[in-house]
């Protein structure tokens, strides 16, 4: 996906920044490198500069760039064709914004969102410079993919699973739906929309009243997990059934609640 952006202060393109200037000009954009590449007038794009931040992250210098025999493009081959939109799109005097993965000179896979700015030559009618500057966004990107990987091994698992948080350390009646999985759903007959942030005593009334809401408290408190035992689950809108649960602490005050059996009363 590619995020138009409005462009930077006018600089005059027959004098190139160095790479202080340009992080003078973007002071106010998110970036760990800058780098600037010539336009030739057939289109041919040539590395110009590039910063200390750009060898640190890539391992090239900029020399190093301009003399690889593969060319000076270090973007991933199944990025490509959105490298080449970014720079269509800039030659064609859009700044914009895209997020791709780099490999870098030691054949790590890196993701850096890329930013570019055209600079227009009015004497010559056309983009004669692109400046760009880069932030190194893998530790967010592998972040999102932890969260993707693990929702669907929950989501697979077939395990009724739910959490619950805290809102007060000292009442254990204060516990609040925070998230449970599809196998949860289809256990007590409800979906999760119309279950999450409600207190326990609304949404289970039978726990309410139960000793197990002390113990999911001293889960949450002890961060130690423990196993509950078999209880029974259930009211109106579902036929009551046991089931042995294991109770696991997570960050924020919560409580993971995994039910890995069930029988009839």
């Amino acid at each position: 996906m590619t995020e138009h952006e409005p462009s930077l202060p006018a600089v005059d393109p027959g004098a190139p920044l160095q790479a202080e200037e340009c992080f003078s000009l973007l002071h106010d954009v998110p970036s760990d490198f800058a780098y600037a590449d010539r336009v030739a007038p057939d289109g041919t794009v040539t590395p110009e500069w590039t910063t200390k931040g750009f060898t640190r992250i890539t391992g090239y210098t900029c020399d190093e760039l301009v003399q690889r025999e593969e060319g000076f493009v270090i973007v991933h081959p199944d990025d490509l064709p959105i490298l080449n939109e970014h720079v269509r799109q800039a030659l064609a005097t859009w700044a914009n914004t895209v997020e791709v993965r780099i490999v870098t000179k030691w054949g790590d896979i890196r993701w850096i969102r890329s930013h570019l700015h055209p600079v227009w030559d009015a004497g010559e009618e056309r983009v004669v410079r692109l400046r760009g500057w880069g932030e190194d966004i893998t530790d967010r990107k592998l972040a999102e993919a932890d969260r993707r990987l693990w929702t669907s091994v929950v989501e697979q698992l077939g395990l009724p699973l739910c959490v619950w948080q805290l809102h007060s350390r000292t009442d254990a009646s204060s516990f609040r739906l925070r998230a449970a999985n599809r196998a949860f759903e289809q256990l007590v007959g409800a979906p999760e929309s119309k279950l999450v942030g409600r207190p326990v005593a609304e949404a289970f009334p039978g726990l309410a009243s139960s000793d197990l809401l002390e113990r999911w408290r001293d889960v949450v408190l002890s961060g130690v997990p423990a196993a509950l035992g078999d209880f029974a689950l259930g009211d109106e809108h579902f036929d009551v059934a046991i089931f042995a649960v294991k109770a696991f602490p997570l960050p924020d005050l919560c409580v993971g609640l995994a039910f890995d059996r069930e029988r009839l009363p």
